[in-house]
């Protein structure tokens, strides 16, 4: 009798090595489009397949994540494009290979660093996404599936836990940053009689980065908007950069670090406040970016 096992964990795969182990996992599907034909003189629409395609696959993992992911992720950042192959892997319970779903010329196409907030104690998790040429879906052989990790390496980020440098801002009573999630643009070519598609990179699209300060510690802020915004200093030499660390619960590891070149201010307003209320005044500020980098990875070693 074919038993129904139920999914433990995932881990990820890659060029032939488990790299780590994923909170979350999903994705890898096959899809089609359906060509709806003109009504013919039988007076039915005939239907058929256009070329297949696999949805992204789409992962959230720990912030500690191995240096081959976090390497493939800057590649994609630097637009030296690597594809991958590789592996998402379904386990039981007992860590046992249920399934898998083998992907094929992958490319990077969205990386999320989560939210930060000093008032949060719930775990956060980066999210990644990737598309790829092929995919094949198995059935698990049953083998154990081992990774390079230990328990002390995978505990949670906490999002009340960073550091936001930007020289000439008083950053250090900052409270809240915004999510952040850079977008790799693909191509998806179908190409005569082959039925896989070919996928090429396109445009990165980098966000704002959008920060939250008290009204006791906004001057600099306001000072570089009056400047940079109203005055119109805002050439290349006035933009800034700037550093985002992702710190243990000891305050002083970095799990992860993004470097910020080209930050622009360009939006900074206050939030509104009703009255009587007890809620702390805070202003919000918005900078353009033109480049981000992922470093200071010294301790990361496996996926949450």
């Amino acid at each position: 009798m074919n038993r129904t096992f139920v999914a433990g964990r995932n881990a990820l795969e890659l060029n032939g090595k488990v790299v780590g182990f994923l909170k979350k996992a999903g994705g890898g599907n096959a899809k089609c489009a359906v060509v709806t034909e003109k009504v013919g003189a039988d007076t039915v629409a005939h239907k058929h397949l256009a070329g297949i395609e696999w949805d992204d696959f789409s992962v959230s993992v720990g912030l500690s994540s191995t240096g081959a992911v976090a390497d493939w992720i800057q590649q994609s950042l630097d637009k030296n494009y690597s594809r991958k192959a590789g592996a998402l892997i379904v386990m039981d319970h007992k860590m046992h290979e249920i399934g898998r779903k083998d992907f094929h010329e992958a490319l990077i196409t969205e990386v999320g660093w989560p939210a930060l907030d000093a008032s949060s104690k719930e775990p956060a998790y980066m999210s990644i996404k990737w598309k790829a040429e092929k995919v094949d879906t198995k059935r698990g052989t049953g083998a154990a599936v081992k990774g390079e990790y230990t328990t002390a390496e995978q505990k949670a980020f906490l999002p009340m836990n960073f550091r936001l440098l930007i020289p000439g801002l008083e950053c250090g009573y900052v409270n809240k940053v915004d999510a952040f999630t850079v977008k790799q643009n693909v191509t998806i070519h179908h190409r005569g009689q082959e039925r896989l598609p070919q996928i090429e990179p396109g445009a990165l699209e980098i966000p704002n980065l959008k920060v939250t300060v008290p009204d006791s510690h906004v001057k600099s802020f306001v000072t570089w908007a009056e400047d940079f915004m109203v005055k119109g200093n805002n050439g290349a030499a006035a933009e800034k950069t700037g550093s985002l660390a992702f710190l243990s619960s000891n305050l002083k590891d970095e799990l992860a670090m993004l470097e910020f070149t080209g930050l622009g201010i360009c939006d900074l307003k206050q939030e509104e406040v009703e009255a009587g209320s007890d809620k702390i005044l805070n202003w919000t500020a918005e900078f353009y970016c033109e480049t981000v980098k992922l470093s200071g990875r010294k301790g990361i070693k496996a996926l949450g």
